[in-house]
Formats: structure tokens, C-alpha cells, sequence
């Protein structure tokens, strides 16, 4: 069975087109598409004209892209930008409408537990308790697991889109926006942090934007080139995440074009997403940072492939 799951996020529009084998699925196209849907609303509780129509497109393209490669099943799936939104049903009607696309939006545990399903089928052999951190634009969610079982999970309205809307950092960042945004965001996941602190969390597994980004320049820190293709994880060292936070911290948009490894669509938040991720390192004294390439549109496929069993 072919199966695309589309994750319509509050940056990225994502397509994975999975061919299902048994308990397992073999990826056979993906696109991507820097849609930016919250821009200019995101705190406004709104979808902007502009957005909408870069959404809209978006999934027109998506519709043509299964229509060639005969998918069986396509599941829609919409997190923080649509759900917050006041205009957020009138967008999944249109699409309805015009393209006979069914989405479906999600509150936030439900994200949490669907990106948790994708992340454990990426990420193995992690013997103590983790925390699974991932980075959106409209939210971030936080997992806690131990042997392949949530413990604990949340799901926190501070995503990076959300983020520049409220900073709206200087070029390069300064000091005081950077201790602005850490004590906010301190204050936003004290309860995620509380319960790391409780449970001894040391190892800290990231999935979507800011991780992939980071794991890309780490592999050119380390290696010399981009990561390799076909591999579902990546183990930053901490020592390379510091000096890679460092350099972005103090850096300007035009410092961060030259840095190999960067990924453009997140070029404008990598700064906001590491100094998040340098704080949950920093309260919880994390000693293991691995990358995960599974989020929420491989969970959305394994929870399909379970639910038709």
C-alpha cells in the first residue's frame, strides 16, 4: 500500500510518499515547501492572505504529486498554525473544497505522541530515559521516554515562527533580545524542564527544523561534507553543538548563507531554535545529543500502517 502523509506545519509544508512492508515503510518521495503559513499572524490568531495562498499552492502541487505516483491513502495532518488560528477551519474547508483534500488538525499531546512514533523508529538502542524535543514554528513539543514508552509529553504554544514575531531579533542577535528569549522560554517549558530534572534526563533526542539544520553543519564540522543519505539518526557531539551555538549566536544573516551545511528555510530561526535546545542543555546537563530524521510525517505513516493491521 502506498501511503503520502502531508504535515501541513506552521513553516514547512512537508510530503512523504511511503510504500508500506509489513511492519516497516520504504520512502519513495519527499518534498518540501517553505509555505511560512503563520507569517505575519502567527500571534494574531490568524492566517494571512498571503499565506493562504502560498498554502493553498502548496497542496495543489501535492495533490498533482500523488495523482502521478498512485498513492492508496493520503493523510493530511495540520498542527499549531491551523488549530490556533480563528480563520484555521475556513483553510481546511477551502482545501476540502477546491482540492478534495480531508485534513485533519490535531491538538498538541496528539503531535507529541504521533512524533514520538516516528522518532522511535529512527532512534535505537537508548538504554536510560530520553527526552524527544521538537522544534516547530508555531509549538515545541517534549516527549519523555524509557524503553520505547511515553512517560510523559507536552506540547508548548512557543514555537520558532511565534518566536520571531515576538522578538524580532537585531542582526546578529543582541545580548539583551538573547537573555530575553531564554528567560521567556525558561518560563514557557519550566514544566517540561521540572519533569526532565525529576526522571534524571541526560540524553536529549531532537526532531524537525532546527536539529536537522544542526546535524547538517555538524557533518560538515566533523566530516566535510553534508550527512550521509539513508541514515535515520545523528549524534551531535555536545562539544560541536557549543561551538555551532557560539558561531550562531554572533552571527548575521549573511554569516550564516556562507556556513556549510545550513539549510536556507530555516536561516532566519536557526538562531531563536539553538538558543532554545542551549538551554534545555544547559538546565539539564545533557551529556548526549542525537538528531532524529523521523517526526510527525513518518509517525503519521507507522500510525496508519498500525491502524489497518
Amino acid at each position: 500500500m502506498r501511503i503520502a502523509s502531508i504535515d501541513l506545519g506552521t513553516n514547512t509544508f512537508n510530503l512523504l510518499i511511503a510504500e508500506a512492508e509489513g511492519h516497516a515503510f520504504k520512502i519513495i518521495f519527499k518534498d518540501k515547501r517553505p509555505v511560512k503559513l503563520g507569517k505575519g499572524g502567527i500571534n494574531k490568531q490568524t492566517i494571512q492572505p498571503d499565506a493562504w495562498e502560498r498554502g493553498i499552492q502548496a497542496l495543489s502541487d501535492f495533490k498533482r504529486i500523488t495523482a502521478e505516483y498512485h498513492i492508496d491513502k493520503v493523510i493530511a495532518t495540520a498542527t499549531s498554525a491551523i488549530r490556533c488560528a480563528e480563520n484555521g477551519q475556513d483553510f481546511v474547508e477551502e482545501v476540502k473544497t477546491k482540492l478534495g483534500i480531508s485534513i485533519t488538525t490535531i491538538d498538541g499531546k496528539e503531535e507529541a505522541r504521533l512524533i514520538f512514533e516516528g522518532v522511535k523508529h529512527a532512534v535505537h538502542d537508548i538504554s536510560e530515559p530520553f527526552m524527544v524535543m521538537d522544534i516547530g514554528g508555531g509549538s515545541v513539543e517534549f516527549i519523555i521516554a524509557e524503553n520505547n514508552c511515553i512517560c510523559w509529553h507536552n506540547s508548548f504554544e512557543v514555537g520558532m515562527a511565534r518566536m520571531l514575531d515576538i522578538i524580532k531579533p537585531s542582526d546578529p542577535i543582541s545580548s539583551q533580545e538573547t537573555e530575553f528569549t531564554v528567560s521567556y522560554l525558561k518560563d514557557k517549558i519550566s514544566s517540561a524542564l521540572e519533569e526532565a530534572r525529576r526522571r534524571g534526563i541526560k540524553t536529549l533526542v531532537g526532531s524537525s527544523g532546527s536539529f536537522d539544520a544542526l546535524a547538517n553543519m555538524a557533518s560538515y564540522l566533523l566530516r566535510g561534507e553534508a550527512m550521509e543519505q539513508g541514515l535515520t539518526c545523528f549524534e551531535i557531539p555536545v562539544d560541536t553543538f557549543q561551538a555551532l551555538y557560539l558561531r550562531l549566536v554572533a552571527s548575521t544573516l549573511r554569516d550564516r548563507e556562507k556556513i556549510p551545511g545550513m539549510d536556507m528555510m530555516r536561516i532566519e530561526m536557526i538562531v531563536l531554535g539553538t538558543l532554545l535546545i542551549h538551554l534545555v542543555c544547559q538546565e539539564l546537563s545533557i551529556s548526549r545529543i542525537i538528531q532524529s530524521e523521523y517526526a510527525i510525517k513518518e509517525g503519521v505513516i507507522l500510525n496508519s500502517m498500525r491502524n489497518d493491521e
